[in-house]
């Protein structure tokens, strides 16, 4: 995250039925008995733990599969789900046919991650195991269950014009046997891949909103509809509570023109809609046109904060999220803010507030001297809203500058706080050059001096910029400067007659053979790139090296690499793969409680599905790794993360992490590893703050947040760690 389902019989194609008995429920289970030190089966599941740890499906013992036990085959099911490779793919049809819901849920989940290339089958597979699935043996199913992870993995095995695949999931909807939710969120997925939704579907989920099916609006809220059916329904949704209406107030940010009034009264509503719920709201409004711009300014003026000490209080809670979001939905504001927006640009508190509220004013006043300045980053509101050495100050210069062509005296700034500034602004000046194709030599020396830190993130941000534009990096000859052109827009590598800066080639030379630790992975698969795409003399060897790297992330790039750097056929495989050293896992929640800024807040950690992961969140908490760490992104009404120690989302505690990621739904304030592709976990955790389907299966899940997590912001600080089991 740096960056989560039923059919019916009668319409699925049975070709394929793969021997599919009827399901029979699930007897009782004995797996605490058979995970006991002295039992006999005790040998065969730390083989099948120990192939999952090492990704290697060829170290399962073959007959797993049809194991008389429900919980080896569960364990098995669950190792090659997470494996995931070209091996795994038979065995997970096998499982697929079983008669444990368990089972049959993590093959599904499996086989979903597993289709590339495949998809066909897979999906012939799939439709027929649901057609023979009944929904009421899903009863016993718990967190895995095939009625979320067979659809899902259709949804995800689906081409992007797959039509087939829609029409199987909308008759679906109609089959009062199937339990709808999985295929609401399968329709979701599929919405995201095809960009759009069928009007057969949109009518199909327009009737269930109007039935009061929650998840009714998730896929509506997916894809740009402008459609009066769906906007009338989401506004009737209004008056349900829970994920339905969020969903809702969602679907109407796609197509908020006709629902302003709406959206401008569960902005004002504190009592009845929630801190997320009003959060969405007021980005629904951001996107509605004038009137859109208009409601936010009233909802401006009726919400800035007044002196009144209690009043002030409310903005060291969530409360500060929704004012911030309308402030920062004002970027070209209307007449009718102007006056506010100056007001609270220059707003101060009568005596000297709080640490935390003193932070959260100063980045009030920074986002309103932003919408009035229009880019004049030298404005006096701007120049007086924060201390000039503050992060907060220094982003909000920066976008000022951004706003216009980077020449003469808005250059020179942009260029001090690229070089000069903290590590996320320097960060994120490079990330805006790419906005700024008039920046040319001027952003060389910026590259390497960066590429030159010992920062991975800005390492990273550098090489990425090096890759997104290697002809950037390429020296010009006298007769172009002179007749003022810009480079050929051919990377470097694959044109003899250019060459590269040389300040860049030793930069990142120097970069790309620095020991970064392992759980370093965006940096060490930037530079690769970088190397790979402006064709260096040794990027072909650098790329081959990672080429047998352990990690199936950094194997995927870097073959990625060599196919531009001319290895038309190349394969990636790791060299020696051996299992990770973890301490045992813990047998027991654990719950860990941080003490922040806005008090303390908690997460309990559960074992069951992701022991290595909670044992190692443990262990970090035990040795203080937390203590100190800023919350560095914080998404209202999504997500606030944690975790790294550089504070800017690309460092880990330095220990890889395998995924242990699962087919369960990412309820508002689980707990989950963040991720920056497939094993690349380390250190840094997320906590939802709202229902997230899109996060499902994609993260490990690791528990569940209790406290006000809703009202962290970007820069608060874990001052303290506390383990309790």
């Amino acid at each position: 995250m740096k960056g989560a389902i039923r059919r019916n019989a009668s319409v699925l194609v049975l070709a394929t039925c793969l021997g599919c008995a009827k399901a029979k429920p699930p007897g009782p289970l004995v797996a605490d008995a058979a995970l006991e030190a002295g039992s006999s089966l005790r040998p065969l599941l730390d083989a099948i733990q120990a192939a999952e740890d090492r990704r290697r499906s060829s170290e399962i013992p073959t007959d797993v599969s049809s194991h008389p036990r429900v919980d080896v085959r569960r364990r098995a099911a669950r190792a090659y789900a997470r494996i995931g490779d070209k091996a795994s793919v038979a065995p997970l049809m096998a499982l697929l046919v079983d008669d444990d819901s368990e089972v049959v849920g993590w093959a599904a989940y499996g086989l979903g991650y597993a289709c590339k290339g495949r998809e066909d089958a897979t999906v012939r597979a799939l439709s027929a195991r649901w057609a023979s699935w009944n929904s009421a043996d899903d009863a016993g199913a718990g967190q895995i269950s095939p009625a979320e992870s067979i659809p899902r993995a259709l949804a995800k095995c689906a081409s992007a014009s797959s039509v087939s695949v829609e029409k199987t999931l909308v008759r679906a909807l109609r089959d009062p046997k199937i339990v709808v939710e999985g295929t609401l969120l399968a329709l979701g997925d599929l919405a995201v891949k095809k960009k759009e939704l069928d009007p057969e579907t949109i009518a199909e989920l327009v009737r269930l909103s109007d039935s009061s099916k929650g998840l009714s609006f998730y896929p509506l809220s997916r894809v740009s509809l402008k459609d009066p059916r769906v906007s009338e329904s989401a506004i009737r949704a209004l008056s349900q509570k829970g994920d339905a209406r969020l969903f809702a107030i969602k679907t109407l940010g796609k197509n908020a023109m006709s629902a302003v009034t709406d959206l401008e009264k569960i902005v004002l509503d504190a009592n009845g809609f929630s801190v997320a719920e009003r959060v969405e709201a007021a980005r629904a409004l951001t996107g509605a046109g004038e009137d859109g711009k208009k409601a936010l300014a009233s909802l401006l003026v009726k919400m800035a904060p007044s002196k009144d000490p209690f009043r002030l209080t409310q903005l060291g809670g969530p409360e500060f999220h929704v004012l911030l979001q309308l402030i920062s939905g004002l970027a070209e504001p209307p007449s009718e803010a102007r006056d506010t927006l100056s007001a609270l640009a220059t707003f101060q508190p009568e005596g000297a507030p709080p640490d935390l509220l003193a932070r959260r004013l100063e980045e009030m006043r920074c986002a309103a001297a932003l919408a009035v300045s229009e880019g004049a980053y030298d404005s006096e509101p701007l120049q007086h809203c924060a201390p000039p050495a503050s992060y907060v100050f220094q982003k909000s210069q920066l976008l000022a500058i951004g706003k216009k062509a980077l020449s003469g005296a808005r250059k020179n700034a942009w260029q001090a706080l690229a070089k000069n500034g903290h590590v996320r602004i320097r960060e994120q000046a490079i990330e805006m050059a790419d906005a700024h194709p008039e920046l040319r030599r001027d952003l060389l020396p910026v590259l390497s001096e960066a590429l030159l830190s010992k920062s991975p993130g800005l390492v990273a941000v550098a090489a990425d910029a090096i890759h997104s534009h290697p002809e950037r990096t390429l020296v010009l000859t006298k007769q172009e400067i002179a007749a003022g052109l810009d480079p050929s827009s051919k990377a470097p590598g694959n044109d003899p007659a250019r060459s590269v800066d040389s300040g860049i080639e030793k930069a990142l030379n120097s970069a790309a053979h620095e020991a970064w630790a392992q759980d370093l992975f965006e940096t060490r698969i930037a530079l690769m790139e970088a190397a790979a795409s402006v064709g260096v003399p040794w990027a072909k060897e650098y790329a081959i090296g990672l080429c047998r790297d352990e990690n199936v992330t950094v194997r995927e790039h870097a073959a990625t690499s060599l196919r531009t750097l001319g290895e038309a056929n190349v394969v990636c495989e790791a060299s020696s793969t051996t299992a990770p050293s973890f301490s045992p896992p813990n047998a027991r929640a654990s719950k860990v409680v941080f003490v922040t800024d806005v008090g303390d807040l908690s997460i309990t950690l559960d074992p069951d599905l992701a022991p290595v992961t909670s044992t190692r969140i443990v262990s970090l908490a035990r040795s203080s790794f937390f203590k100190g760490i800023i919350v560095h992104r914080v998404v209202p009404g999504f997500v606030a993360q944690f975790g790294d120690p550089g504070g800017d989302g690309y460092g880990g505690g330095g220990v890889p992490l395998r995924c242990e990621t699962s087919p369960v739904p990412f309820q508002a304030f689980d707990v989950g590893m963040a991720l920056a592709g497939r094993d690349t976990g380390s250190s840094q955790i997320f906590v939802t703050l709202s229902r997230t389907p899109h996060l499902d299966g994609g993260y490990a899940r690791i528990g569940h947040a209790e406290g006000d997590w809703s009202s962290l912001s970007e820069g608060d600080t874990i001052r303290d760690v506390l383990v309790r089991e």
